[in-house]
């Protein structure tokens, strides 16, 4: 499975290419230039896109017995392990993401697409799934993300919507 990970930023960077509001540009660049640095696997670089004590909302991801689960990442040493540890799993390196609606305003950002990212085989076995846990899955999904910003270009967290779907035959699509 081949993963072109140009797909995920080329969207945002078109759209903040053509924005004439001062506002929203710097909000487009916040989050622009925090999935530049997922991608480079750059944890300094994501942190310095946040406030000190952001905010992450994550849903719908799908155990093994179908539960549908939503956490709440609180906090700066919180958000810093959560990227650390997708940055060794290579989550956030190794994503496609093919954005098919921006919404920006001086509020934030949302963006709306189709994503294809590597699960760890370590997280999806503590989901209950029958996963190795030294490798990785594909989820391919929808996916929709809302990305609050405060007033200095900072981003305040992000809420993120999983596709359930998405982890159907999550085991059959091992990387």
């Amino acid at each position: 499975m081949k993963i072109d990970t140009s797909m995920t930023t080329a969207p945002v960077r078109r759209r903040l290419e053509a924005e004439r509001d001062p506002l929203v540009k710097r909000n487009l660049k916040a989050v622009f230039d925090h999935m530049e640095a997922e991608l480079r696997g750059d944890l300094e670089g994501i942190m310095a896109t946040l406030v000190a004590e952001p905010r992450y909302h994550i849903y719908n991801v799908v155990d093994a017995a179908g539960n549908v689960a939503n956490a709440e990442i609180k906090g700066g040493g919180s958000t810093r392990t959560m990227y650390a540890d997708a940055i060794k799993a290579q989550t956030s390196q190794l994503q496609e993401y093919h954005i098919s609606m921006i919404v920006a305003d001086a509020a934030g950002v949302a963006n709306d697409g189709f994503l294809k990212v590597p699960w760890a085989g370590s997280s999806l076995a503590s989901m209950g799934y029958d996963a190795d846990p030294d490798a990785a899955y594909l989820y391919q999904g929808r996916l929709c993300s809302f990305w609050p910003i405060r007033e200095d270009g900072l981003i305040i967290g992000e809420d993120i919507y999983f596709d359930v779907n998405g982890f159907k035959g999550i085991l059959e699509r091992k990387l």
